[in-house]
């Protein structure tokens, strides 16, 4: 599920395996689900894996979900998050914008409160 999420949407790879998603989240860099989670930069956000449905044909499910830019583009606040692959929980079937981690780091903020503060990260690999 991982692999076929990260070709299609054309997500930049890190040397040490890790990969870049987006996230929409509040203007105060709140989760835009539950307000809980602090999404600024540099964060590390997190929840037990048990907690995030791993079944596929699930759609809106718990667990923190990282999008593709497709998923999250037109929000007012937009973040890059850095996610192992070890923390992907599961990418719903037909929803190939989205998946569920238990794990990520806020990387950087791309836009806030609809004003773009920086470009998306440039391919370091390509599959």
């Amino acid at each position: 599920m991982l692999w076929r999420f990260i070709k299609t949407n054309g997500l930049v790879l890190f040397p040490d395996g890790d990969f870049l998603g987006y996230r929409y989240i509040r203007d105060d860099f709140k989760d835009a689900h539950s307000g809980t989670f602090d999404n600024s930069v540099g964060k590390i956000c997190k929840m037990p894996r048990d907690q995030v449905t791993y079944d596929p044909k699930a759609y809106c499910s718990p667990g923190l979900h990282v999008g593709a830019w497709s998923h999250v583009g037109g929000n007012s606040t937009i973040i890059e998050v850095k996610v192992n692959p070890e923390n992907v929980v599961s990418v719903p079937e037909g929803e190939d914008w989205k998946m569920r981690v238990c794990e990520f780091q806020s990387w950087r903020l791309l836009r806030h409160k609809g004003a773009d503060v920086a470009e998306k990260t440039e391919e370091f690999v390509t599959l």
